[in-house]
């Protein structure tokens, strides 16, 4: 799947975080599925296609991508829990 294709597969999912995704060796709809928002999110990360800077937003997008829901949509309980996650991993890699 190209990058034009997965964007139009995935809900709140761009051309740029489409072509992130499949940098990242996450080509399709079932492997995002599979992976869950936290760790595709993470192996973007390793691929070096996000900066390490950690946003919840990001996390939002990608999980109302898995829902098939606008990224608004998300449970207020979920967004607070990627919230905190974002903010632990900031913590672990702060210089």
């Amino acid at each position: 799947m190209n990058a034009k294709q997965l964007a139009k597969a995935l809900y709140n999912i761009g051309l740029t975080t489409a072509q992130h995704l499949i940098e990242a060796g996450i080509d399709t709809p079932e492997k995002l599925r599979a992976l869950g928002a936290e760790q595709a999110y993470l192996q973007m990360i390793e691929a070096g296609v996000l900066c390490r800077r950690y946003h919840a937003v990001y996390l939002y997008a990608l999980e109302g991508a898995i829902q098939h829901c606008h990224w608004q949509d998300i449970p207020e309980d979920q967004k607070e829990a990627f919230k905190q996650l974002t903010k632990s991993w900031r913590a672990m890699n702060a210089p």
